[in-house]
């Protein structure tokens, strides 16, 4: 995201703890703009990566972006879309 966007990133490797790094952000940043990078694990039952991160960006009324990829590509996220050339000049 930081290569696309240039903006400063936080990560949290896990959607078990997004919405914890999401409200540490908005506790130490309460001004900033956030955005959650969704996983959008499409081929998990409950999609936990959307899941969770829609819970986050609600907590912190944050901004949700979500990869979508076109039909038959695999992927789930926007690491996954950038190797199908997203984002790239």
């Amino acid at each position: 995201m930081h290569e696309v966007m240039g903006d400063f990133v936080l990560c949290a490797m896990n959607a078990g703890n997004l919405a914890k790094v999401a409200q540490g952000a908005r506790q130490h940043f309460p001004e900033a703009k956030i955005i959650i990078a969704a996983d959008n694990d499409r081929f998990t039952s409950g999609n936990p990566g959307l899941a969770k991160a829609i819970e986050a960006a609600r907590l912190v009324q944050a901004t949700l972006i979500v990869p979508e990829f076109p039909e038959g590509a695999e992927g789930t996220d926007f690491n996954d879309l950038s190797k199908l050339g997203w984002g790239r000049a």
